[in-house]
């Protein structure tokens, strides 16, 4: 919300045209869309590979 209210007071106050805030705010939710995506398949692969860890031998144990 504070994003929001800072970009439409910078029109306000005339410092910005609404285009240049317009294009702020879809690269900003482009860029936390894709860090979001990164964290998650992140997330999703360390957890694979903790769940095939504790379901398979360690390789020594194995005869």
């Amino acid at each position: 919300m504070l994003a929001l209210a800072t970009g439409v007071g910078r029109i306000a106050i005339g410092r910005h045209w609404p285009l240049d805030v317009l294009v702020s705010y879809v690269v900003g939710f482009g860029l936390l869309s894709g860090l979001i995506w990164l964290y998650s398949a992140i997330r999703a692969t360390g957890h694979r590979d903790r769940a095939e860890r504790a379901i398979l031998p360690p390789a020594d144990a194995v005869d």
